[in-house]
């Protein structure tokens, strides 16, 4: 499964992996699950990588040349054209945290995907910390988030690799390897 999370303040945010990924033909123990999309979008994944990557890669090739122009608003309408077809939940059965800037410089944070029915759901952007993924209880991962975003000590690049490495103790679906990608 792996963990995926994200932060947002407002005007910058971050998401962050571990690098555990599980493949129907290579799973992978160095596999960064985050992507730029381009200077406006960023986003996280957890799921089967081969469907992730077919997935964005077929929203990329709908986006066309225009891609570096595109704002959230607009890649959240190609997500979830391709995600309301039958066939694509099917096989996807993935879920993606999407951080994105708006035309007007406004911040949008979703979570969409199998663990929301494949229907976006928009997530505060007012010091917002939020996961997705993990095999343990939603709750226990909750709970790990809330302690080291409490403790404080450091930036929060730093909290977030606290985190992946205490959910990592309890969830072998993830691992200690961290990746970063910047909004």
């Amino acid at each position: 499964m792996s963990l995926v999370l994200g932060y947002c303040d407002g005007t910058t945010g971050i998401i962050a992996s571990d690098g555990r990924a599980g493949g129907t033909v290579c799973p992978s123990e160095e596999y960064n699950k985050t992507r730029v999309i381009n200077k406006n979008i960023i986003l996280g994944f957890v799921g089967y990588k081969e469907s992730c990557e077919y997935f964005l890669d077929c929203a990329n090739k709908c986006m066309g040349s225009n891609i570096e122009d595109y704002y959230i608003d607009d890649y959240l309408e190609v997500v979830e054209f391709g995600m309301n077809k039958k066939s694509t939940q099917e096989h996807l059965q993935s879920t993606f945290m999407i951080m994105g800037k708006t035309k007007t410089g406004e911040i949008k944070f979703v979570i969409t995907g199998q663990d929301t029915g494949y229907k976006t759901k928009f997530l505060p952007t007012q010091g917002n910390l939020a996961f997705i993924g993990g095999t343990i209880s939603i709750s226990k991962i909750r709970e790990i988030c809330e302690y080291n975003s409490a403790m404080k000590v450091g930036k929060i690049m730093n909290v977030m690799i606290r985190i992946i490495r205490d959910v990592a103790k309890l969830d072998n679906s993830v691992n200690t390897t961290c990746y970063f990608i910047f909004l």
